[in-house]
């Protein structure tokens, strides 16, 4: 249960970190500087390298960002373990470097959970829709729709897994994970315009 927990706050907050490490906008980037240096826990060396060899620099070591003040001691050792992963949506090279980092995890947690779930994908409306289904399933008329975070720039319908089956097993219900377009391949408005017409086409 607390690997579980673990990784649970690991991937949800991990997901936060990307969308502000690098914040583009003018009005917040004195609040969230450019760094040039990131840092990872010494287990994700291997899902590091491809970021390295984009050009991103990397110490593997504990969070090298002060821990927010007020919260628990049991918090800030989670905090030491969380890393920080550039939003690059500048530079495509490490945009896509990044991309492969956050889906290799989502990966390899896919792995780990499509047994005892039912996790189908599923076409609707021309998008690709992820649906998890608990192994103990109470209300089989309800559906969770899960949006995932990644600032418009990064993550799939995988993203935040461990969440997304402990939302489905807590409710007893389906969850839908949908994916839509990122940037900048596809700019704003589209990935919200692709959720809306996901929204309108299921409820009808």
């Amino acid at each position: 249960m607390r690997k579980i927990l673990f990784n649970l706050v690991f991937i949800t907050i991990i997901v936060l970190f990307v969308s502000i490490c690098q914040a583009s906008d003018k009005n917040l980037s004195e609040s969230f500087p450019k760094r040039n240096t990131f840092t990872l826990p010494a287990q994700l060396k291997d899902f590091g390298k491809g970021l390295e060899q984009a050009g991103v620099k990397i110490i593997y070591g504990p969070n090298s960002v002060p821990a927010p003040e007020g919260i628990s001691e049991a918090a800030k050792k989670v905090w030491l373990l969380l890393p920080q992963v550039p939003l690059q949506a500048q530079d495509l090279k490490k945009l896509d470097a990044l991309r492969k980092f956050v889906n290799s995890i989502d990966d390899a947690t896919f792995e780990k959970l499509k047994t005892p779930y039912s996790m189908k994908d599923r076409i609707i409306n021309g998008k690709t829709t992820l649906w998890i289904t608990p192994p103990q399933l109470k209300h089989n008329d309800k559906v969770l729709i899960f949006i995932h975070g990644g600032g418009w720039i990064v993550n799939t319908r995988k993203a935040q897994l461990n969440l997304q089956t402990a939302v489905a097993s807590s409710l007893g219900m389906k969850v839908v994970s949908i994916e839509y377009g990122l940037s900048p391949e596809h700019p704003y408005p589209a990935p919200s315009m692709g959720r809306r017409h996901f929204g309108s086409h299921h409820r009808s």
